[in-house]
């Protein structure tokens, strides 16, 4: 039940994260507030590090390796997925990019010998059904024009190299703990300064107080979250813990229209209730 609960805190702490990190992202740029999350939260993470020691002690050298390479796959996506809003349709790219708890749970069945049965795997149906009506107005976007968008090979790369991620994660978390992988995660920031580099992007920091606050609040809410979805992978297992976690589009979306009133026409109201009804039941169920 425990790893339920953590799944449902990691999907408030990144949907809420997400309305901070979108208003930043206006005034600076996506590829800045990445960066600055990697660098802030590597920054807070170093200061736990002595709390943290036994972790520390525990690394076998057989997981350095993953570490390093789950490290390095875990800041691109972030690059991949604001390439694929620069060249892209936003709202078709970031569903693509916030799919990827299916490549994870596919992974994870296939790699990892983790049981998924058929109730499990409809419910988890649900979330992403939801998380696609919420998220794509089928009434302006055709087929033909996801095809020819120049963002969609950047984001199903998104969605690929998370759902590498997030279903491998739990082979050092099964032996160090829920603490090293992301704090390891983070330290990769310097991957995303060289990227804006070899791009030719500005880093551009927040330049109001209330816009850095913003960035602050942004990259503590995705700790939040992270640490939470660690923990959980831990204590439940992998279908539930992404099934649940990855529908936090649906409460962006509800938060982006109390804040920004953007109203919800029915086409997202239905999503919200059927990717509402997939979330519980995978918490019933897990």
């Amino acid at each position: 039940m425990l790893g339920v609960v953590l799944a449902v805190v990691a999907l408030i702490a990144w949907g809420t994260a997400d309305i901070f990190g979108g208003i930043v992202a206006r005034k600076t740029n996506g590829y800045s507030v990445a960066v600055f999350i990697f660098l802030i939260n590597a920054i807070v993470a170093t200061l736990i590090v002595p709390f943290m020691h036994p972790q520390l002690q525990a690394i076998p050298q057989s997981h350095l390796v993953t570490l390093v390479l789950l490290s390095i796959i875990g800041i691109l996506p972030f690059m991949m997925l604001y390439e694929s809003l620069n060249k892209g349709n936003a709202s078709v790219n970031g569903t693509i990019a916030a799919s990827y708890g299916v490549v994870s749970i596919l992974i994870a069945a296939l790699f990892l010998h983790t049981k998924l049965n058929s109730i499990t795997a409809f419910l988890i149906f649900l979330v992403f059904a939801g998380i696609i009506l919420v998220s794509i107005n089928f009434q302006s976007i055709s087929l033909q024009t996801i095809l020819k968008d120049k963002g969609v090979p950047y984001s199903i790369m998104a969605c690929l190299l998370w759902g590498v991620y997030y279903a491998f994660i739990k082979v050092p978390i099964s032996s160090v703990g829920w603490f090293i992988p992301a704090y390891t995660t983070w330290l990769a920031f310097p991957i995303g300064i060289l990227f804006l580099k070899l791009k030719k992007i500005p880093l551009k920091a927040p330049s109001t107080i209330k816009l850095k606050t913003f960035q602050l609040l942004n990259a503590l809410l995705i700790m939040l979250g992270i640490f939470a979805f660690n923990y959980a992978v831990a204590l439940a297992p992998i279908p539930i813990v992404v099934g649940i976690s990855s529908g936090y589009p649906l409460l962006f979306v509800v938060l982006a229209s109390l804040i920004f009133k953007d109203k919800l026409d029915t086409q997202q109201k239905i999503g919200l209730i059927i990717g509402l009804i997939g979330i519980v039941g995978l918490g019933i169920v897990g």
